[in-house]
């Protein structure tokens, strides 16, 4: 999946993708010149979403900028795990994954500016992914919220 180049990053990631997400957007855009970002991101995301190779290619340019955010100096200098003892690592990582599981889908802010436990189960389709897998568990009017509770849209976020 990784291709070692010359350069490094998500440009370089991008390049050597099966399919290139920044293609995708540039003709967004040229199609749509008066759209504004979110018009832009909505018509994008559906379309990265509809194709396992853009998805991949979107979730590894993703990737990839977030490692190299961890290896860039932050504040005082260092990066987020250089010079941390292999435990000290580990315990940042291990903590990082408890914060994770603690995050509440239900209260995750929609594309809207909702959480999603307002939204509807029909709006909640439209996300796909993780959401979309939340909102096929109650019917189109419902309100996501009113029909689940946390536990159980985490359970359904994570596919089990």
């Amino acid at each position: 999946m990784f291709t070692e180049t010359s350069r490094q990053g998500a440009a370089a990631t991008r390049r050597t993708a099966p399919k290139n997400i920044m293609e995708v957007l540039v003709a967004i855009i040229e199609a749509n010149p008066t759209a504004n970002n979110d018009e832009l991101f909505r018509k994008w995301s559906d379309i990265v979403k509809d194709d396992d190779d853009l998805l991949d290619a979107a979730l590894l340019h993703t990737f990839t900028n977030l490692i190299a955010s961890l290896k860039r100096p932050h504040r005082g200098g260092q990066s987020r795990f250089k010079g941390r003892s292999r435990e000290e690592r580990d315990a940042s990582v291990a903590q990082i994954k408890r914060e994770a599981k603690e995050i509440l889908i239900l209260d995750l802010i929609m594309p809207n500016g909702k959480p999603l436990r307002v939204c509807t189960g029909a709006y909640g389709r439209q996300c796909g992914g993780g959401i979309g897998r939340v909102a096929k568990a109650v019917k189109p009017m419902q309100i996501i919220g009113q029909v689940l509770n946390d536990e159980q849209a985490q359970r359904l976020w994570r596919g089990k």
